[in-house]
């Protein structure tokens, strides 16, 4: 009976939070206030052409190069508890999730279902990935790179980490257009192998990240990965953003949300990750 519940669905869901998190978005609600943001911004979508100047295209590379220099980087460990639901147009999931981190080393993340019931426990690496089926017995061992092939987009270990610390990801890029009302900004940027599109919030003393979407083509088939951050708290002298909407879409589209129920920083941390004799590679 336990090992049904846990099957199907929460192994995708497994699998994703091993791929960005396995954290990337708007929900329907969150599309709603962004829009009428929109609705209600009278601003005007500037493009921005090659050698383009103005104060306004200055104050928009100064919070561009904010967003850059608060990124949490100083850190050395990061624990958290978590509650992620996952859903796709076929079935949907909810799990308690586990993470520790170990800065640009592991990310080590334990799922629990219901009856708090370990299923699975997965570890990280920047060169590979482990994932234990605790219900089946059996253990997956694969390449970095496998991350890529569930995602259908380039996603790296670094990438992942950001995702958990809620760093914005590729802010680098050529600013392709921009939209500017009051204190808040929508910039487009285009880089080597996506566009990305944030939406930030600015005042004199802080920035705060909304949205952070990255979209890609590749054969005709457009793929995007949108992230939406909200309920900042501060975490030892660090904003962090506790509520993470993530929106995966290619022919289908996955939203996985993540709910921070305690982080800690800069603390001893262990991970353990003993395979069973009688678990069977897969």
């Amino acid at each position: 009976m336990i090992k049904r519940i846990f099957s199907g669905t929460f192994y995708s869901a497994a699998v994703f939070c091993a791929v960005l998190m396995l954290s990337c978005s708007t929900s329907k609600k969150a599309q709603h206030i962004q829009k009428k943001l929109q609705q209600n911004d009278s601003s005007r979508v500037v493009k921005v052409t090659p050698g383009m100047q103005s104060d306004e295209l200055d104050s928009l590379h100064r919070v561009l190069g904010g967003l850059d220099s608060q990124q949490i980087k100083h850190f050395t460990t990061l624990k958290a508890k978590l509650k992620l639901d996952y859903s796709t147009q076929d079935n949907s999931a909810s799990a308690s999730a586990s993470i520790r981190l170990k800065k640009d080393s592991v990310i080590w993340v334990s799922l629990t279902g219901p009856f708090a019931i370990e299923g699975y426990r997965i570890m990280i690496r920047p060169d590979s990935l482990v994932l234990m089926d605790k219900l089946k017995h059996t253990v997956t061992r694969r390449p970095i790179s496998y991350l890529e092939q569930i995602a259908k987009m380039p996603i790296s270990f670094q990438d992942m980490q950001n995702i958990i610390l809620g760093n914005p990801l590729f802010t680098k890029g050529v600013v392709r257009s921009y939209r500017h009302n009051r204190n808040r900004w929508y910039v487009a940027l285009q880089g080597e192998v996506f566009k990305n599109f944030l939406g930030v919030v600015s005042s004199p003393h802080k920035l705060l990240l909304k949205s952070n979407k990255i979209e890609q083509d590749a054969a005709g088939i457009k793929r995007s990965c949108t992230l939406t951050y909200g309920n900042y708290e501060t975490v030892d002298s660090i904003l962090m953003a506790m509520d993470r909407k993530i929106k995966l879409q290619d022919k289908k589209t996955t939203d996985i949300k993540l709910q921070f129920k305690e982080v800690l920083l800069n603390q001893p941390l262990s991970f353990p990750f003993s395979i069973p004799k009688n678990y069977k590679e897969l």
